[in-house]
């Protein structure tokens, strides 16, 4: 009756073992799994362009009576199947450079174009109120999360909601940095308003200016240094996307130099799991396994 018993709670405690081991199993696929990475972990995507076009000023007036905003360039770009560009590395920079000098007015000494990135979801979307982005409260503009965001970058999100770039939407702020190793634009003191619109302007006076980014208003004429006669359209059309793992870290950024991204750190603890997950599992097993002998010399005797 004894040895009965005492094998009934050895099976007992083999199977509450078992399934703390497939527990931890489990926790750890879960963990590991690109839908439940920790907060703060996002993408650095690439999205190929398979080419870029442009549209100059008088497209505004020839089809939405002279209004210049982002919808209507966003329209324009996808009426011609394309989007708004993003400005996602240096190729790409150097691209929308040569079409905003393309699309360029003689009587305008710069020209300028709506971007296909913005902080759009961090204002009107964000449910969390401790996370939630508004221009015209100074207290939130470091929640105002600039993202790539037109077509296949929103793919890679459930919400649509893009690959995070840029944090922060005034260039005095703390934190205020590129993320998930992209590169910045920001004119020097940009960006200078707390608006979530990002424009791309060019320089057309200097033969070698390179684009910079403003941050904007959803309609041009709003901001001064944004004038709407001076906005053209560049688009690009995509095909398919690459990327890679990195942190969202920020890199303070206050003019429009380019620089490296930023090294990967991945914890030790991270980057071992197996170690520390053998060292809870190895003491459970000798245990079983102790359980089992003593058990079969029970049940013996």
């Amino acid at each position: 009756m004894m040895a009965t018993e005492v094998g009934m709670r050895a099976r007992s405690a083999v199977r509450t073992v078992v399934r703390w081991m497939a527990l931890l199993l489990l926790l750890q696929c879960v963990g590991s799994h690109p839908s439940f990475t920790v907060a703060g972990e996002d993408k650095h995507v690439i999205v190929k362009i398979k080419r870029y076009f442009s549209f100059p000023n008088s497209e505004f007036r020839n089809k939405y009576g002279g209004q210049v905003d982002y919808y209507m360039s966003s329209r324009s770009c996808e009426q011609n199947g394309g989007l708004l560009t993003a400005d996602q590395t240096p190729a790409a920079h150097e691209s929308i450079t040569d079409h905003l000098r393309k699309v360029r007015d003689v009587a305008n000494q710069e020209v300028f174009t709506y971007m296909g990135g913005d902080a759009y979801y961090s204002y009107f979307w964000e449910e969390d109120p401790a996370k939630k982005c508004d221009p015209k409260v100074a207290d939130t503009l470091l929640n105002c999360i600039f993202e790539w965001n037109q077509g296949l970058f929103a793919k890679l999100k459930r919400n649509g909601r893009g690959v995070p770039f840029f944090k922060g939407s005034l260039y005095s702020l703390a934190g205020a940095g590129r993320l998930n190793g992209y590169d910045a634009y920001w004119r020097d003191g940009y960006p200078a308003h707390g608006q979530i619109y990002l424009i791309s302007r060019l320089d057309i006076t200097k033969k070698e200016a390179k684009a910079a980014w403003y941050d904007g208003d959803s309609y041009a004429r709003i901001n001064p240094d944004t004038p709407y006669a001076s906005f053209g359209i560049v688009c690009g059309v995509q095909d398919g996307i690459s990327t890679s793992t990195t942190t969202m870290t920020t890199t303070k950024v206050p003019t429009t130099t380019t620089t490296l991204p930023p090294k990967v750190v991945v914890p030790w603890a991270q980057e071992h799991w197996y170690v520390i997950l053998l060292v809870v599992l190895l003491p459970l097993i000798a245990a079983i396994a102790l359980i089992v002998v003593i058990c079969c010399c029970c049940c013996r005797a």
